[in-house]
């Protein structure tokens, strides 16, 4: 009697094992929320997965690349070889996704409401970028964003729910006219230009650096004149 109720012991805690094993590994592959703010509404986030990550039998993560990746970047550990504090090793690793990206659908996408946009992944690693014309004189940053599995303890769990900031930077433009006496390009009022004249205006902006692959880079600075007046 007594050699059956540890066999039932031995077995049931088996069965718990096995329980606690296959609610750790589901929930390693649920969804992982991912909220993205400081869009503007209208304007579309677009993600494009780099890598699946999954947790195997053997109880470790592992990593499906997606087809069609930079050579330089198409593996797991080029991508940890890069170094997370080199704005230049990271945007050369950023512009390269973006171009081998540039053309295709995005595996998520998803319209920011309320200077935000939400949507939910798969486990893996994604480039994401900004897309849309709802703002006018800002630039917005790609970004690359980590969903992988977290570990907990022994075994893993689904990456806690993300929200980042988008970066971004504001164009800046300035329109000066030349003084009519001197020609020093400073700001002056064009009262002093009689009807006919051609008024030299000079506009100076700093134009946003693009992948010198990118596809659909377009740079637009429009002037529209305002408060003219024809008078005799």
């Amino acid at each position: 009697m007594k050699t059956t109720k540890k066999v039932l012991a031995f077995v049931l805690a088996l069965v718990m094992v096995f329980a606690v094993s296959a609610a750790a590994f589901a929930a390693a592959t649920d969804n992982v929320s991912v909220t993205v703010n400081g869009i503007k509404d209208g304007n579309m986030l677009k993600l494009y997965k780099i890598a699946d990550a999954s947790v195997g039998d053997d109880n470790v993560i592992h990593y499906t690349m997606a087809s069609g990746l930079p050579d330089d970047y198409d593996t797991i550990d080029e991508i940890a070889d890069v170094d997370p504090d080199s704005a230049a090793a990271m945007a050369a690793m950023a512009n390269a996704y973006g171009a081998a990206f540039g053309g295709k659908t995005p595996t998520y996408s998803a319209t920011a409401a309320d200077n935000k946009a939400v949507t939910s992944v798969a486990p893996g690693y994604y480039y994401a970028i900004v897309s849309g014309n709802k703002d006018t004189g800002i630039i917005y940053k790609s970004m690359l964003i980590s969903a992988v599995p977290k570990v907990v303890g022994n075994s893993y769990d689904a990456h806690d729910p993300i929200s980042i900031n988008v970066k971004s930077e504001e164009e800046k433009i300035t329109k000066t006219e030349p003084d009519p006496t001197t020609g020093t390009a400073e700001a002056h009022s064009t009262d002093g230009y009689n009807l006919g004249e051609t008024i030299p205006f000079k506009i100076e902006t700093t134009i946003p650096n693009y992948p010198s692959n990118a596809t659909q880079a377009t740079f637009v600075v429009k002037d529209d004149p305002t408060g003219l007046q024809d008078e005799p």
